[in-house]
C-alpha cells in the first residue's frame, strides 16, 4: 500500500510539472537567467525540464537574449559563444506482487452412533481460486537541456561581416512560434 501511495504522488507530481518549461526566471522547473558582463554583453542561460527540447531551450534563450537588448536601449546582437548540454536523470519504481484468492468449501457427512460408541462417515471439498499479479520495476529516464549563450549586444548593426540578430524581429518571431504575450 505505501508503494501504491508513493507511485500516486509521483504521478501527481509529474502532472504539475508536466509541461514544458515556461518562459520564466529561473525556478524550480527551469526558465532563463542572465548575467550582465559589461553593458552590452550577457550571458544567458536557459534550463528546461524534462518536457522541454533541445531546440525550445535554445530558442527561449535567444528570446531572452533579444528582451535584454532592447531592455538596454540596443537594437541587435551577435552570439560570441554558444553551449547546449543536456542533464539525465532517472528513478526506478520498485516491482511488486499482488494475490487474489476466492474459495468455496462443501461438507456433508454422516454420524452413526451405536452403544459401542460411534462413527462418523462423510466427505469435504474444497475450491480455491488464486492469482497474483506482478509488477515490476518501471525505470524513469529524464532528460533536461540547457542552453547557454553569450551574446554581444550593439546599437546598429556593425559594419564589419559580423552576423547579427534584429532583436525586435526575433522576439516577435520567438513570442509569435511559442504563443507568447
Amino acid at each position: 500500500m505505501k508503494t501504491l501511495n508513493w507511485v500516486a504522488v509521483l504521478g501527481g507530481a509529474l502532472l504539475i510539472v508536466g509541461c514544458a518549461t515556461a518562459y520564466q526566471p529561473n525556478g524550480l522547473t527551469g526558465g532563463y537567467s542572465e548575467t550582465l558582463l559589461a553593458p552590452d554583453t550577457y550571458r544567458i542561460i536557459f534550463r528546461g525540464n524534462a518536457y522541454t527540447t533541445p531546440e525550445r531551450a535554445q530558442d527561449l534563450a535567444l528570446l531572452r537574449a533579444s528582451e535584454l537588448t532592447l531592455q538596454h536601449k540596443l537594437t541587435c546582437f551577435a552570439i560570441v559563444d554558444e553551449h547546449n548540454s543536456t542533464s539525465v536523470s532517472s528513478f526506478t519504481t520498485p516491482g511488486y506482487a499482488q494475490t487474489s484468492a476466492s474459495g468455496t468449501s462443501y461438507h456433508s457427512g454422516n454420524i452413526y452412533l451405536n452403544p459401542q460408541g460411534g462413527s462418523y462417515q462423510g466427505t469435504s471439498k474444497t475450491y480455491l481460486n488464486a492469482q497474483t499479479t506482478y509488477t515490476p520495476p518501471q525505470p524513469y529516464v529524464f532528460y533536461r537541456p540547457e542552453s547557454g549563450i553569450l551574446i554581444k549586444a550593439f546599437q546598429s548593426k556593425p559594419s564589419t561581416n559580423i552576423f547579427t540578430f534584429d532583436a525586435t524581429f526575433l522576439q516577435e518571431s520567438l513570442r509569435q512560434k511559442y504563443k507568447l504575450k
